[in-house]
């Protein structure tokens, strides 16, 4: 039992007295890896409503409506794309036209990149089509959205899709 008792009190005599400070430093590293983002860009306003649509009308933004706000590190080229093949809402969807031409509960979009509409628009498709090419970096810039309302509306609740633009690499040499 003493044996015991001296075991135990040695055991915690090395737990609570400091040996020293053979393994302090008066000094620590923290290694810091900073990994830069290449392509980054932001919409605003990031919602837009046509109010009012009526059969074969064709509401639409200015065409510098919406800024795009780049903050990419090298040269890029940006797409446009609907994200959903058919606007939802109501008890009849409508249809997203690829091929921009509008029917019975079929709608089409289309963009342009700060010009003048009936002037180098895209038509904008779910499969995505360019619509900035060669933008030097950190340059911000706009477009606009035209809709090709349907030929005939089968339900008055309002639609819903979602425009994405999306940034990559530019493949063409240019000043960026």
């Amino acid at each position: 039992m003493k044996k015991t008792l001296i075991a135990i009190v040695l055991a915690l005599a090395l737990v609570l007295i400091p040996v020293g400070s053979a393994f302090a430093a008066p000094s620590a590293d923290v290694l810091i890896t900073a990994k830069p983002g290449k392509l980054s860009i932001s919409v605003a306003p990031a919602s837009y409503t046509f109010n009012d649509v009526t059969i074969d009308s064709t509401p639409s933004t200015a065409e510098n409506f919406f800024i795009v706000t780049n903050k990419c590190g090298v040269e890029s080229d940006n797409t446009i794309m609907v994200v959903n093949a058919t606007w939802t809402g109501g008890a009849t969807a409508w249809t997203h036209a690829d091929d921009g031409n509008a029917g019975d509960d079929i709608v089409a979009l289309l963009a342009n990149q700060d010009g003048t509409w009936g002037t180098g628009d895209v038509i904008v498709t779910t499969g995505g089509a360019d619509l900035a090419l060669d933008i030097v970096k950190k340059m911000d810039w706009k477009f606009g959205l035209k809709m090709l309302a349907p030929s005939d509306i089968s339900d008055f609740t309002d639609k819903t899709n979602t425009v994405r633009i999306t940034a990559a690499e530019s493949t063409a040499p240019g000043p960026g």
